[in-house]
């Protein structure tokens, strides 16, 4: 018995986040600052 509380008490469920400000960029951007240049990188 004790040890089943241990366990539910170890790990916390955590939701996800509310809300995440992630800019997006294309990956085309990426490749200039690289210098990488044609279609497949």
């Amino acid at each position: 018995m004790a040890a089943k509380l241990l366990r539910r008490k170890r790990f916390d469920i955590v939701g996800p986040p509310h809300h995440v400000e992630v800019e997006q960029r294309l990956l085309t951007t990426y490749d200039t600052v690289l210098g990488l240049d044609g279609p497949v990188a």
